[in-house]
């Protein structure tokens, strides 16, 4: 039986008063093992402030409290093949002292009692417990006299560390706080315990076991972009940018650089929005003059404008933001979905030589946009129809707007029309909170349809140019904006050329009824409005639906117009096919260029073209006949 008895060893240091001032003493070295011990340890990574914290719980095995002037963990580098082994963050040192000398560790000793028959004690026996751990630990060389002799570790590599100073150590558990600048980003090992006192005094542990790893992952610098509010096209959205420094810093001077796709551009909302200032598709933000210290947060406003495209449906605007940051050389895109606030469209509407112009105002946003008011201008003289205001437009919701052109009722029509092309429109929108100045005038977008064809002189010669405005107000989340949209529309040839009246007759007159499956006639009347300077014959085309009518004979031809009444009237043989009041077949007129010699001999085929909308006055357009069920005497 191995006895065990505990004993303090009281180390007398003296040291004169020239060794305090002389560094170049040597350290008196002892193992760390047979004065304390290393309870838990546990690592925490502290991000924001780019440092590691250690926490040591170590037992001191001395009477008195010691004085440590300093504390030291040093730190190895671990290759990332190794990373497999990382072990929990805490500790138990059970492994630890397995590995370890028991001595002078205290035995697991235990009092035994023998009584005799008559209960009285007869011996006190102190015995070892017969755990088995504690029996392999105990070997027959812990009983000779080398169990004194230990070996010192040697000081290993402190460059990296863990460390406080001035601590005392108590007799007993003891938890300590040690602290490192947090290094890159990789693995590290808890390597060697160094306790120093008495400035000349140091306590060394061997590698410590089992090995403790942590990690340091580096946290990138960031940037985000949020609007904040909808994103509405053709008015000022303000956005926030938010940089993350994350572990990185950003030093002082550091800037931002943002493009944008076309039709996308910005302005900063430090500006005065009274002034005018040119929006532009590239701009280069400032940070803060101070440098930004990691794991810290910068916020920068700006205002985003997208152009209004000429679109008529409530299709997404897709944008995109690229951001060239300082720390990074790729940029960072960004994808925006604006969706368009209104759309206008422009038609002309005849009623006989009468000339109407109607702005259609169609809302595709659930926000409420009230229309103030409305101008159209040209060289024509306009008269409003439409004077209420304040009209409402939203989601689902049309407003339409007209006004009547009075046009000169001279026959000839070349010297009375002013030169109007063909379709543009130009959008501009300008912005401006309410009660405030008007804001400048966005960059200028202009539509160009696809290559058109060939016009005559008589063509170009027959338009007007109309330059239509609006004043409206949007009330949306971020506030309301009063702005103004305009636009450029083209109508060409819209004076009445022809008129075209059709009515249907049975075969015994007009005071007759139609009757189904009975033969009527169809009577086309043409009549001439205005003489054109081109030359040209005139061809019909009649477009009946077929489950209707049937039509007799051919359904197309040439005019022959009188010179004199400037008048033109055919008739055609129908049947209607079912009773009720049904559509009147439709009658439609083009232009017919019959075959002519052209250039260096060759001849030009004949070809046929349609006029302008507003050339040809259907009168009877929509009308529709009586037909009823036939006789019981009806014979075809």
């Amino acid at each position: 039986m191995l006895e065990h008895s505990q004993q303090t060893v009281i180390i007398l240091v003296i040291i004169s008063p020239s060794d305090n001032n002389n560094s170049s003493q040597p350290r008196w070295k002892l193992s760390l093992e047979r004065s304390f011990s290393i309870e838990a340890i546990d690592v925490n990574i502290l991000s924001k402030q780019l440092s590691c914290e250690l926490v040591l719980n170590i037992h001191s095995n001395f009477p008195m409290p010691i004085e440590a002037e300093e504390i030291l963990i040093s730190i190895d580098t671990v290759s990332q093949s190794k990373k497999d082994s990382l072990h929990s963050k805490r500790y138990c040192v059970e492994k630890y002292r397995k590995n370890s000398r028991p001595f002078p560790q205290k035995l697991p000793m235990l009092e035994e009692m023998d009584y005799q028959e008559d209960k009285t004690l007869a011996s006190v026996n102190i015995v070892c417990d017969s755990d088995k751990y504690w029996l392999d630990s105990i070997r027959r060389q812990d009983s000779q006299q080398k169990l004194n002799k230990t070996t010192i570790p040697s000081r290993g590599n402190f460059t990296k560390k863990f460390s406080c100073t001035n601590i005392t150590l108590k007799p007993g558990d003891n938890t300590i706080v040690l602290k490192s600048n947090m290094y890159k980003s990789g693995i590290y090992r808890i390597s060697q315990l160094c306790i120093e006192s008495h400035k000349r005094l140091e306590f060394l542990s061997n590698p410590l076991q089992p090995k403790v790893l942590f990690e340091i992952k580096e946290s990138m610098a960031s940037v985000t972009v949020t609007p904040l509010s909808d994103l509405v096209a053709g008015i000022h959205i303000p956005i926030e940018i938010k940089i993350d420094t994350g572990s990185s810093t950003l030093p002082a001077g550091s800037k931002l650089v943002l493009s944008s796709s076309p039709g996308l551009s910005y302005l900063p909302e430090s500006q005065d929005t009274s002034l005018h200032h040119p929006l532009e598709t590239q701009i280069t933000l400032p940070l803060k003059e101070d440098q930004l210290g990691a794991f810290t947060t910068s916020n920068l406003r700006l205002i985003m404008i997208a152009e209004l495209p000429h679109q008529k449906d409530n299709a997404k605007i897709d944008h995109s933001m690229w951001i060239k940051c300082p720390w990074s050389e790729e940029q960072n895109h960004v994808k925006f979905a604006f969706e368009m606030p209104f759309a206008c469209s422009c038609k002309l509407q005849t009623v006989s030589l009468r000339k109407f112009l109607q702005v259609t105002v169609q809302g595709f946003t659930k926000f409420n946009i009230s229309l103030t008011s409305a101008s159209l201008t040209c060289s024509e003289t306009l008269k409003p129809v439409t004077v209420f205001f304040p009209i409402s437009v939203c989601e689902n919701k049309t407003a339409t707007l007209v006004w009547e052109l009075l046009l000169s009722q001279s026959e000839d029509i070349k010297s009375n029309l002013e030169p109007l092309n063909s379709i543009q429109q130009q959008y501009s929108v300008e912005d401006n909170k309410e009660n405030e100045h008007h804001l400048p005038l966005l960059k200028d977008s202009v539509y160009s349809p696809s290559k058109q064809k060939k016009r005559t002189d008589h063509e170009m010669s027959t338009a007007e140019e109309q330059c239509f405005s609006l004043d409206f107000t949007l009330n949306y989340s971020y506030g309301n904006y009063s702005s103004r949209f305009a636009c450029l529309y083209n109508i060409s040839n819209y004076k009445t050329l022809y008129i075209v009246e059709t009515r249907i007759e049975s075969l015994k007159g007009a005071s007759d009824f139609c009757r189904v499956s009975t033969m009527c006639h169809l009577i086309i009347e043409i009549s001439k409005v205005f003489s054109s300077p081109v030359e040209y014959c005139l061809t019909y085309e009649v477009v009946a639906d077929q489950t209707l009518w049937a039509v007799c004979g051919s359904n197309a031809d040439h005019i022959a117009m009188d010179e004199v009444s400037k008048k033109a009237s055919i008739s055609l043989d129908v049947m209607p096919l079912i009773n009720g009041h049904l559509p009147i077949p439709l009658v439609k007129i083009s232009k017919y260029f019959p075959p002519s010699k052209g250039f260096r001999g060759h001849r030009n085929q004949a070809r046929s073209e349609v006029f302008s909308p507003g050339e040809v006055y259907n009168k009877s357009k929509a009308s529709q006949v009586h037909v009823i069920v036939p006789s019981a005497n009806n014979e075809l």
